[in-house]
């Protein structure tokens, strides 16, 4: 197809006819679809337009011939039997809980703060650790004891976290 003019239109003079033409390409070019030839005749004996006048139109919706396919080498069952399976016993959700509470760098940071502590540590010991405000430390806490990362121990109004032996136990044993 000639290359299209802006506004998709280009001129020239039919072969056969000798008579002006304008080839219209879809707007935007015609990257990746099929070539279609649209040929419009302009009749000179009547008024014209800039763009002439407008007499007959013939299209070829013809699709192009397939292009010849490649070998990609053998079909997927002749290259080889599939030599694993799906773990029946793993708890996807529950790992993926797990991982998910613990996708936040901060919450990571709390972890390890709290597994190299002995003793359980009240949030006002917490919160000067982190350059966060105090709900935002709750909301990060109570998502790892959502999770069974963290223990919650209430002593009248405080409120102390630990980590229990057995909180990352799934985690590890899944990764190894």
């Amino acid at each position: 197809m000639a290359a299209a003019a802006p506004g998709g239109q280009s001129g020239g003079r039919s072969a056969a006819s000798n008579q002006p033409t304008s080839m219209i390409s879809p707007p935007g070019g015609t990257a990746g679809l099929p070539e279609t030839v649209v040929a419009v005749k302009a009749d000179p004996s009547r008024r014209s337009t800039p763009y002439g006048t407008l007499i007959s139109m013939s299209v070829d919706m013809t699709p192009p011939a397939p292009a010849a396919r490649r070998a990609s080498g053998p079909a997927a069952g002749a290259c080889c039997a599939p030599s694993t399976a799906l773990d029946p016993s793993l708890d996807a959700k529950r790992i993926s809980h797990l991982a998910a509470a613990l996708a936040e760098p901060i919450r990571v940071q709390i972890m390890d703060v709290l597994r190299r502590h002995d003793a359980p540590l009240c949030q006002c010991e917490l919160r000067p650790l982190f350059d966060i405000p105090q709900p935002t430390l709750s909301h990060h806490l109570a998502k790892l004891a959502v999770a069974g990362l963290v223990t919650v121990e209430r002593r009248h109004r405080w409120a102390y976290y630990s980590v229990p032996p057995d909180a990352l136990e799934e985690l590890t044993t899944w990764l190894r």
